[in-house]
């Protein structure tokens, strides 16, 4: 069975990627995340995270131009 519980920061990049759309990619979602919570967070952070919601099924990613 697939996992589909969701962590706090888990949570907060999903919603600020839904919020962001296409315009959404790591760099962006970092920003945003500071500005929405006042926490930084690292590129990496955010690729992790976008990777397990990936392995979840709650999001596709995909390479841009």
């Amino acid at each position: 069975m697939m996992e589909t519980h969701l962590g706090n920061f888990e949570e907060v990049i999903l919603l600020i990627t839904g919020i962001l759309g296409e315009e959404a990619y790591a760099f962006k979602i970092a920003d945003e995340v500071e500005i929405q919570t006042g926490r930084t967070t690292s590129i990496g952070a955010v690729h992790s995270t976008l990777n397990r919601l990936e392995n979840k099924g709650f999001l596709t990613s995909q390479f841009g131009k």
